[in-house]
């Protein structure tokens, strides 16, 4: 797993999300050999389910959770994917 190596641009895709397009650009600026887990985290189910079709792993999150909790569900979503917590 390697960082990014270039600042993110303040306008990465012609078109806003949850178009395809979006999401699409997004892999080709900053994954486009497909060797890194790309993952999205987002309020809206509709841009989650765009993300997934396009190769992100999706995480669905209410932000409307106090800060604990919030935190909290992220990390059950990291967990899930093996990326927090004990080896």
């Amino acid at each position: 797993k390697t960082p990014l190596t270039k600042p993110l641009p303040k306008h990465i895709a012609s078109t806003p999300k949850p178009s395809p397009l979006f999401f699409k650009e997004f892999i080709d600026a900053w994954n486009p050999a497909h060797t890194n887990t790309m993952i999205f985290i987002d309020d809206k189910l509709e841009n989650i389910k765009s993300a997934v079709a396009q190769g992100f792993v999706g995480i669905h999150v209410n932000p409307k959770l106090d800060d604990a909790t919030f935190v909290k569900q992220l990390r059950a979503a990291y967990q899930s994917l093996g990326l927090y917590g004990k080896k």
